[in-house]
């Protein structure tokens, strides 16, 4: 949501992702890149997991700028059974669809069959989430045979449990290099591949670990929220290059309309800030600030996390991340009118 908006999730109605068994979504006045785009010419699909809400008409891809559609709608659905419980979600410009395989397999084809089939003349806005390797942990057999050899002698030391969960999860993520290749490769079949701005980023930490950051998935600390982001542009953005900056999902969106010549005029305003010079000309990044943060919810009772320059407010504690990265060290009592400035900013 923040990616397709540029606003942040508490803004959009997506505070809470939404389940298999609710009849939450977006809320439909907000404009998405896929609206944008379209406006402007661009032809638009959308080839993997949505999530934005999957009961509602009104909720689905095509009502949202999208003009083709295939995936799942929600989450956590089998790689191979396509169902979630009791409910099967796997569709194609809405309308279910039948289809044997594994998803991530199948993602990387039809994005690959997307590409091969439209006008390259006309410009284009693919977006391909992936499920994986979020769970169920489910991967091909082959591919997961190649990894239980490789950690029976690498990891001899782990549980067989960790190392056949270790397995598994190295199997799905091979499973979807293999689909990104295959689109990167349809992209220089059809001689666009330099001429295609290609943005590869996740959306959250991973589970547990990850080192050398403190926390995971649904925590406020670096290692739930600090993620990979890679960008690929020849002749438009310098390869080999890192990025240091502060930058935020909400940041892409105003980022790409702008490469696009697309107008961010609009009803409701951003959160985005165009990183485009931050990203290709090394410019200090223009973002100050990034808020996580839910709703009515104060920092004493409810996750909420605000950075401001190199000081965080996190979990009721003050960490400066210039310096410990890893949020090892309360700065609160040290410096308590950060602390209260954080603090009153979060609440306004």
């Amino acid at each position: 949501a923040a990616f397709i908006t540029g606003r942040y999730p508490f803004r959009t109605g997506m505070e809470e992702r939404s389940h298999g068994n609710d009849v939450a979504g977006m809320l439909t006045d907000e404009r998405t890149m896929a609206d944008a785009l379209h406006e402007a010419g661009y032809y638009t699909a959308i080839i993997g997991q949505w999530h934005l809400g999957n009961w509602h008409k009104h909720h689905l891809p095509m009502q949202r700028g999208f003009d083709y559609q295939f995936g799942l709608y929600g989450a956590l659905v089998g790689y191979y059974t396509k169902c979630r419980e009791r409910f099967y979600d796997w569709h194609r410009n809405e309308q279910v669809l039948r289809e044997d395989g594994y998803t991530t397999d199948l993602i990387g084809k039809e994005a690959a069959k997307v590409i091969k089939s439209i006008d390259t003349r006309t410009p284009f806005f693919l977006y391909v989430p992936f499920n994986a390797v979020h769970g169920p942990d489910e991967a091909p057999e082959a591919l997961a045979d190649k990894y239980r050899k490789l950690v029976a002698t690498q990891v001899s030391h782990l549980p067989p449990a960790r190392r056949e969960f270790n397995a598994i999860k190295y199997a799905m993520l091979e499973s979807m290099d293999q689909a990104v290749g295959r689109i990167l490769k349809s992209l220089e079949t059809r001689g666009v591949l330099d001429d295609t701005l290609i943005v590869f980023f996740n959306d959250n930490g991973g589970r547990k670990e990850n080192p050398p950051y403190r926390g995971g998935k649904g925590e406020m600390f670096e290692g739930g929220v600090r993620v990979p982001c890679i960008l690929r542009w020849p002749n438009r953005i310098p390869a080999d290059r890192s990025v240091d900056g502060m930058i935020h999902v909400v940041d892409l969106y105003p980022t790409l309309l702008g490469q696009a010549g697309v107008s961010l005029d609009q009803p409701l305003p951003l959160d985005g800030m165009d990183m485009w010079n931050t990203i290709v000309s090394n410019q200090d990044s223009p973002r100050q600030e990034v808020v996580h943060a839910l709703p009515g919810e104060h920092i004493d009772t409810g996750p909420m996390s605000i950075r401001q320059g190199a000081y965080k407010l996190v979990d009721r504690a003050l960490f400066n991340i210039e310096q410990d990265p890893a949020e090892e060290y309360d700065l609160a009592a040290k410096h308590p009118e950060i602390y209260r400035s954080l603090n009153q900013r979060l609440l306004q």
